[in-house]
C-alpha cells in the first residue's frame, strides 16, 4: 500500500472507503497496511474519524501480532495529535487500556511509540489529562522515564512535561508526588541528551511555579534543595554550552534562591 503515502495521487475521500473495507479482513499484512495508511493522513484526521474506521483501529491495539499493533499504535498516536475533539474520540473509544499494554511491550519501538501517544494526550485538555491519570498509565510512564532506554525516556519525559504544562494545580501536584517522579526529573537534568535535559527543566519550572498554596510550595522546594541537591545541579547547568538550557537553569536558580 505504498500509494497511500502520496496524498496527492489518491484523494482521501476516495481511499478511505477502501480502507474501511480492508480492515474487516482477518489478514495480518492487510491489517498492518491499513493502519499504516491511516497513520499517513495526519493532515486529514477529521476525515478519518468521519469514515468510521477509528473503532476498528483502536481495537487492533490489542492484536497479538507485533506488525499489526505497531501500525495501529502509530495510527492512534497520529489521531491523538489532532484537536481536543479528535483526541476525545480516541479516549471515548477506550484506547488507553490498549496503549497501557503496549507500554510493557518487549519491543523498544513499541514502548517509544506508546509513550509518544500518551504525550500527545497529555498535551491536550485537563479532562484528557485526567483520563490518563485515572487509567494508571502514569505509573508506567514514570517507571520508563527512570529505567528505560534513551529513546523511550525522551518520549516518557515529554509526556510528563506536557502534563505539567497544561495540567491543573491538582494534576501537577499528583504527578510531583508520584514515587520516582521528582528524583528522576532532577537526576536527568544532567542527561547528555539535550532534549531530555530541556524537558526536565521545563517540567521542573512548571511544577515549581504552578499556582499551589505557599505552604506546599515551600515544602516542595525544601525537599528539592535538601534531599535532591537541586541547587548544585542547576548551578552546573548554567555552564551548559546550550543557551536554552543554561538560560532556563539560571531562571530556575534565581527562583529557588529568591
Amino acid at each position: 500500500m505504498q500509494w497511500c503515502r502520496c496524498r496527492h495521487l489518491w484523494p482521501l475521500i476516495q481511499v478511505l472507503p477502501t480502507l474501511c473495507e480492508l480492515i474487516k479482513f482477518d489478514d495480518e499484512e492487510i491489517l498492518a497496511n491499513v493502519c499504516w495508511a491511516v497513520s499517513y493522513f495526519s493532515d486529514a484526521i477529521q476525515a478519518v474519524i468521519d469514515s468510521g474506521i477509528v473503532p476498528d483501529i483502536v481495537a487492533l491495539l490489542k492484536h497479538p501480532e507485533l506488525p499489526v499493533h505497531t501500525a495501529a499504535l502509530n495510527a492512534v498516536g497520529n489521531l491523538a495529535s489532532g484537536n481536543s475533539f479528535q483526541t476525545d474520540v480516541i479516549l471515548k473509544l477506550n484506547a488507553l487500556p490498549g496503549i497501557q499494554e503496549l507500554l510493557r511491550s518487549a519491543a523498544t519501538e513499541v514502548r517509544q511509540d506508546a509513550c509518544w501517544t500518551v504525550s500527545n494526550i497529555t498535551a491536550g485538555e485537563r479532562s484528557q489529562i485526567q483520563c490518563v491519570i485515572d487509567s494508571g498509565i502514569l505509573d508506567e510512564i514514570v517507571r520508563m522515564f527512570n529505567k528505560d532506554v534513551k529513546d523511550v525516556r525522551m518520549e516518557a519525559v515529554s509526556a510528563l512535561a506536557n502534563l505539567t504544562d497544561g495540567g491543573s494545580p491538582e494534576q501537577i501536584r499528583y504527578l510531583a508526588e508520584m514515587d520516582g517522579c521528582l528524583p528522576g526529573i532532577v537526576r536527568f537534568l544532567a542527561a547528555k541528551d539535550q532534549r531530555v535535559a530541556n524537558a526536565c527543566l521545563s517540567a521542573l519550572k512548571n511544577i515549581l511555579q504552578d499556582d499551589q498554596d505557599e505552604q506546599y510550595k515551600e515544602a516542595l522546594l525544601n525537599h528539592l534543595l535538601l534531599n535532591l541537591n537541586l541547587e548544585d545541579r542547576l548551578e552546573a547547568l548554567t555552564e551548559s554550552p546550550h543557551d536554552e538550557i543554561a538560560s532556563l537553569a539560571q531562571e530556575l536558580l534565581d527562583y529557588v534562591n529568591s
